[in-house]
């Protein structure tokens, strides 16, 4: 059997020896491959081992331990797609629930229930902290290649200089002058070269120089004393200019290319580590869904079939529109291995009110069915 988007997986376990109801010449397995939704139903076996069982009381606890560990491991594994799907991988193909096999290899079976539950929650703890700790890795990496691709390739007001400014462009080794550069808007240029001069004291007349434009900027060259610069600075960015903080180097261009590269290398580095481990670790947190999902079925069917543990567990397949009608039409045959516990109404659903529940009503699960019966989200 395969699932595919257009089916809808159910679980069920049933005592070994059930017969439906209104068909007692035919075992349950006969009835579900012929007579459920009319035979539209597809039926697998979903194995499951046995397992050491300690107290029922025990087994209480554990099935309880079970619905929380369930509900980790599948978060777990909607935050690896999510991982995955950011990378732009599409969910991968996942093997059938029916060709399921309990790993004796990594979860022995002679270990106590409550042992496997730890390992199974611990194991899927750690591939969804691994994940995530490669994924904050994989993001820091993006950040920093993108502040340098914003350094190369962003506006004159942002972008890095030291391929723009050349030697000759600025006053060196002088003990008095020094070399302002500005990032003025061009909507702003006539204005700047009238009053560039006038802006601080000791600017060297006719000294402004366009070394590079854009569509947004150009950046202008303005010769001046060195006790001047931070005056001279704040006036241009009370007229909406950009004052560049830059110093001339004729290593820098190299510099700043190879940290570039560099970025890049480790932002890959770090897309490709985080998608082999988030692939890993997806293939994992799935078998280990599948395990916990055996544990919940032997622990559930022990609690409500008894000891010693007798019971067969099938996987059925169908249309989403028949979940519904496939769930009644097995009250309808097994609702008798509820025995009376609880009042129903006309649609079979536990009555909350039911005065027989009393003070208990609280903690009753409406959706509780007289069967074993999951919904596998895989």
């Amino acid at each position: 059997m395969t699932s595919s988007p257009a089916k809808q997986l159910l679980l069920l376990s049933l005592p070994a020896d059930a017969r439906p109801a209104q068909h007692s010449d035919m075992d349950a397995q006969t009835w579900l491959l012929r007579e459920l939704l009319g035979g539209r139903a597809t039926v697998s076996e979903f194995a499951v081992p046995e397992f050491k069982i300690g107290s029922l009381d025990a087994l209480v606890l554990q099935s309880e331990e079970l619905g929380r560990v369930d509900a980790q491991v599948h978060a777990a594994l909607g935050k690896i797609e999510e991982a995955l799907a950011a990378l732009g991988e599409a969910p991968g193909p996942a093997d059938p629930p029916s060709a399921f096999r309990w790993d004796t290899r990594r979860y022995k079976l002679d270990r106590p229930i409550r042992d496997l539950i730890a390992e199974l929650a611990r194991e899927c703890a750690q591939l969804d902290s691994d994940v995530r700790a490669a994924a904050a890795e994989h993001a820091a990496a993006c950040s920093a290649l993108a502040a340098a691709d914003r350094h190369e390739s962003g506006d004159l007001s942002v972008r890095a200089l030291h391929d723009i400014v050349r030697e000759e462009h600025c006053v060196l080794d002088s003990e008095y002058l020094t070399t302002a550069l500005i990032a003025v808007p061009q909507a702003r240029r006539p204005e700047f070269e009238r009053a560039y001069e006038t802006l601080a004291p000791h600017v060297v007349p006719g000294s402004a120089a366009v070394l590079a434009s854009d569509s947004e900027f150009a950046l202008y060259a303005v010769h001046l004393f060195r006790r001047s610069a931070p005056a001279f600075a704040a006036a241009c960015r009370e007229r909406g200019c950009v004052p560049r903080d830059f110093t001339y180097s004729p290593d820098a261009v190299r510099a700043l290319h190879q940290e570039r590269v560099a970025s890049a290398a480790r932002a890959q580095a770090a897309r490709a580590a985080l998608a082999r481990l988030a692939r890993t670790a997806r293939a994992d947190v799935r078998a280990a869904a599948l395990h916990v999902l055996a544990l919940r079925v032997f622990v559930e069917s022990v609690l409500r079939y008894g000891l010693p543990p007798h019971f067969a567990a099938r996987l059925l397949a169908v249309a989403p529109r028949d979940a519904t009608p496939c769930r009644a039409a097995l009250r309808d045959q097994f609702g008798y291995l509820g025995g009376n516990a609880f009042s129903r109404d006309k649609r079979g659903r536990i009555q909350r009110h039911d005065a027989a529940l009393s003070e208990y009503a609280a903690l009753v699960d409406t959706d509780y069915e007289p069967f074993v019966l999951y919904s596998v989200p895989l």
